[in-house]
């Protein structure tokens, strides 16, 4: 969902890493978490990004496969408190 505050779902990607960029240009990088780890929590072959630690605020959201191949920009996306 978006805006978010936990997980964030991703659908139909192999993404290995992720990275939010705020409008200031700050990187958070993150670990992308499969499916398999988190149980009945997403669908088959999905994927999540843990936002608990992230700051509230807007985010471009990039994504990156293997050997840090980029993906793309995927959405812009707002984490709330």
């Amino acid at each position: 969902p978006n805006p978010s505050r936990s997980l964030l779902k991703l659908r139909g990607v192999a993404a290995t890493s992720a990275c939010l960029i705020d409008l200031g240009g700050r990187r958070v990088f993150l670990n992308v978490q499969p499916s398999s780890s988190l149980g009945d929590a997403l669908g088959m072959g999905d994927q999540a990004l843990d936002l608990g630690n992230v700051s509230s605020g807007v985010y471009w959201l990039e994504l990156y496969g293997e050997q840090n191949r980029f993906l793309g920009r995927r959405k812009l996306i707002r984490i709330m408190d």
